[in-house]
This record gives structure tokens, sequence and C-alpha cells, in this order.
């Protein structure tokens, strides 16, 4: 209701073109409109902020849970790959069949090796994207004029933090990068 009066004022302002001019008047007609609506709006920014920092949390655990399935999976490859060099390297009778199974066992390796270089990428990807979103929320709350020194400091103190990690997931990517061959050494 108060935004559909804030709307319905605003329209002879706010179209092309405007039908009123907007003078001190206008824009103090305006104000006492909105001023009404600063606690919703502060709530529901309150609520999503909320909301947003669950999905967070849930990406982070969704995270967490995929690298230590990911590390349990590639143990049991390094497992079974040790299994099946140790059975190929004694039932190798000729240098033909020798080649041929150890030739194998390098093509899965170098596989297991992209898979991972790929998770690698993918998860730095997924954690940079909430990470800058921390990052540009904490630049907004520095700007706030409402802090105390004290507030400001940890705000400081989190921002350094988060350009940390963002440094350590710009190294995990450029560490799988170069594994894939995507980056070169200078």
């Amino acid at each position: 209701s108060a935004i559909r009066a804030l709307v319905q004022r605003a329209d002879v302002w706010l179209t092309d073109p405007p039908t009123r001019p907007l003078d001190l008047a206008a824009m103090a007609e305006l104000r006492d409109l909105l001023e009404p609506l600063a606690v919703p709006i502060h709530e529901l920014a309150m609520s999503t902020s909320r909301k947003m920092a669950d999905n967070v949390s849930d990406r982070e655990e969704r995270a967490r849970h995929q690298f230590k399935l990911s590390a349990g999976l590639t143990a049991v490859l390094a497992a079974l790959m040790l299994t099946f060099a140790a059975i190929a390297l004694r039932q190798l009778r000729s240098a033909e069949r020798r080649q041929e199974e150890l030739e194998h066992l390098r093509v899965v390796a170098e596989a297991a090796n992209r898979s991972k270089g790929t998770f690698l990428a993918n998860m730095s990807h997924e954690l940079r994207t909430p990470m800058n979103g921390v990052i540009g929320s904490l630049s907004l709350l520095e700007g706030s004029p409402r802090l105390t020194p004290h507030e400001i400091d940890c705000v400081h103190t989190a921002q350094q933090s988060a350009q940390h990690l963002l440094h350590i997931l710009d190294d995990i990517l450029d560490l799988s990068r170069l594994e894939s061959g995507q980056l070169r050494m200078r």
C-alpha cells in the first residue's frame, strides 16, 4: 500500500517526459513517501542477507562433502591402481604384454590427474563466487558511517582474511591450470 502510493505519486516525475517538474517540494513529498518504507526495506535486506548466508553455508558444506568424497574416491582409485599393477606385473610373461599393461596404467593415471585438475578448477570457481560476495559486502559495510572503531577493525580483519582466502583459491586454480597445461611458467 505504501509502495503503491509511492509509485502512483512518483509516476508524474518518472515518466518520459515528466508530467510535473521535480522541484524541492516534489522531492520533499517523495522523501515523505519513502520514509515509512525504510524499515520494511531494511528488514527485507536483512532477510535476504540471512538467506544468502544460509545459501553460502550450504554450498560450503556441499563443497566440503564433495572434497571428502573426491579424496576417498582418489584413495580407492589409487588402491585399485596399485592392486591392479601388482597383479598385472605378476601375470606378465612377455615384454610386449608388460608394455601394454603399463601403457594402460599410464592412461588411467593421466585421466585421474585430469579429473583432479578439473575438480580443483571447478571448486575454485565455486568458492570464488561467494567469496567475492563476502568481499563486496564487507566493502559496503566498511563505508557505513555508523560503525564504531572496533567494528571497523573487525571489518578490516574480515576483509584481509577474505582476500587471503581468495589468493589461496587463485593459487589452487593456477595449479590446476598448470597441471592441465593451460598455464605456462615464465
